[in-house]
């Protein structure tokens, strides 16, 4: 679908940045190894109550899924690039 449509490379970058822009707010967190308060109601409150309502079930065996991900969009790719 890339080599029909010719998108531009740095298009395909920022979509992947603005893709990975929610887990993002999560890095001070993890960083600072702290446990995050979801009470309130400015908007960062509500954006982290709607984050861990999409992330409810992560967990340990995610790590398959994102393998699984990775080796499909893998085989995509290269099979685009023949």
């Amino acid at each position: 679908m890339v080599m029909i449509l010719k998108v531009a490379g740095w298009l395909i970058v920022a979509c992947g940045l603005l893709a990975i822009a929610p887990d993002l707010m999560w890095l001070p967190v993890i960083i600072k190894a702290r446990n995050v308060s979801f009470k309130g109601e400015g908007i960062m409150a509500k954006l982290k109550r709607f984050h861990k309502f999409v992330q409810w079930s992560e967990g340990p065996w995610g790590a398959y899924v994102e393998i699984f991900w990775l080796v499909l969009m893998l085989a995509l790719i290269l099979r685009i690039g023949r």
